[in-house]
């Protein structure tokens, strides 16, 4: 079934019909649109304009009128050959048009509810009833969508304006489908928002419900720094506790900042019969390109970064943790480094991010070891190495992209696939660069990632 027909689109075949008639010469003019609610499960047709819209209508049953079973009109997959042309007919249709008929239509019963005879309904383009009356389908994309019918009393249509007529449906079938579409794009569209807002409403109110734990968290972790001194081996552990509720909190504004941002998407009509929204061409390159960086800011602010200080905390943490899971955790800082070029908060998220991992993929009994310190020009530089179960080299060249996860896909490990694409992000920001190593040198399993940042 068609959707309602646009302001526009009504318009034009408003201007279509008056131009038959005041231009071409046609007595009265018309257009129909196929309907399935007036004739449930028989495409049936119904007026959309005419003009002159005093004049009665000429053909008065076609506003009500059933189509024939071998005419089906709109229909999802529509079977076209009855308006296909055989060479024959075409060749009597010549002929009938050289022979200029004038003879008058036969006359219709006034009863609306009348089916047309077959032979009253020349379905084929360009076959004219009685040589007085014209109708087209509004055809494009193997779908009629209706029909234009156009007659006059006081003179035979000529080939010239035939010609024009043909034109006019032509132009109104592919009118006619674009505004469908434009349609169908309008009602996804508008979908599409409600959906976005019931989401964003959703996850608002999850980021709501999580402060109030968060806070309770990092408040306690508060109290316990108070209660230890820094010599007890548990104020680590309280100091870890308030910067990971630091560092939650940071993400979790990061989030309240981009659902705050007024979406503005635009899209464009692809001219299919099923119509995907695309980005139109200036709303930038498709989202694989956008930054990946959860962080306060979009904009990193790069400064002087004592690794030493910096690293401090997180190692400490890491050493907890691998300390949980049997894994032997060893660190190498070299003395007097000199400072980076960076953002701290970029840093942190980067190297807790490759810390995860080797925790996450080092079994029980593995070892997992950090060297800080090590130098290329004018580059620093910082190897995080584990003894895990590796990276194959079949993934060795997509693991920094997107959601990809490789043969880990397949395992039992949970993940998203976005930490390492997060990290390479954020380092070329700090204008570094990543290495990886997969098995390590010395090692037949096991992964080796270094970083380089530039020199202050």
């Amino acid at each position: 079934m068609l959707k309602p027909s646009s302001h526009d689109f009504v318009e034009l075949c408003e201007s279509q019909v008056t131009l038959l008639t005041q231009v071409i010469g046609a007595s009265w003019s018309a257009i129909y649109l196929t309907d399935n609610q007036l004739a449930p499960g028989q495409p049936a047709l119904r007026p959309l304009v005419s003009y002159p819209h005093h004049a009665p209508p000429i053909w008065e049953p076609l506003a009500s009128t059933p189509l024939p079973e071998t005419a089906p009109m709109a229909t999802s997959q529509p079977d076209m050959s009855w308006c296909k042309t055989s060479p024959a007919q075409e060749q009597h249709r010549k002929s009938a048009v050289s022979e200029q008929i004038t003879a008058t239509p036969p006359p219709l019963e006034s009863n609306a509810n009348t089916k047309l005879a077959p032979q009253l309904m020349p379905w084929e383009e360009g076959t004219l009833w009685g040589r007085r009356q014209v109708m087209l389908p509004l055809l494009h994309n193997d779908i009629v969508f209706g029909l234009l019918v156009s007659r006059r009393t006081d003179r035979p249509w000529h080939d010239v304006e035939l010609t024009q007529v043909r034109t006019i449906a032509h132009t109104l079938g592919i009118a006619c489908f674009m505004d469908q579409q434009s349609q169908q794009m309008h009602q996804e569209l508008h979908q599409f928002h409600q959906q976005n807002t019931t989401q964003q409403e959703r996850l608002e109110l999850i980021l709501h419900q999580l402060r109030s734990p968060l806070t309770a968290l990092r408040t306690l972790g508060k109290l316990l720094l108070k209660r230890f001194s820094p010599s007890d081996r548990n104020y680590s552990v309280a100091e870890s506790l308030v910067r990971q509720s630091d560092r939650l909190q940071l993400l979790i504004q990061q989030l309240e900042t981009v659902l705050a941002q007024p979406p503005a998407p635009t899209y464009a009509l692809t001219g299919q019969q099923s119509l995907p929204l695309l980005p139109s061409p200036d709303a930038g390159e498709p989202s694989s390109s956008a930054p990946l960086s959860l962080l306060p800011s979009a904009t990193l602010n790069p400064s002087e970064i004592d690794l030493t200080e910096l690293l401090r905390p997180i190692l400490v943490t890491t050493a907890e943790m691998a300390a949980q899971k049997d894994i032997q955790f060893t660190q190498l800082c070299y003395p007097d480094l000199l400072p980076i070029q960076g953002d701290a908060i970029a840093l942190r998220e980067v190297l807790s991010n490759l810390l995860d991992n080797a925790l996450k993929y080092t079994p029980n009994g593995g070892s997992i070891a950090v060297e800080v310190g090590l130098e290329s020009g004018n580059e620093l530089g910082i190897k995080i190495q584990d003894t895990g179960v590796g990276i194959p080299p079949e993934d060795q060249a997509h693991i920094f992209e997107r959601h990809y996860r490789g043969v880990q896909a397949q395992g039992d490990l949970p993940g998203t696939g976005l930490g390492l694409a997060i990290v390479q992000d954020l380092i070329i920001q700090m204008r570094g660069r990543i290495e990886v190593l997969s098995p390590n040198s010395d090692q037949s399993q096991g992964t080796t990632f270094t970083v380089w940042l530039p020199l202050a």
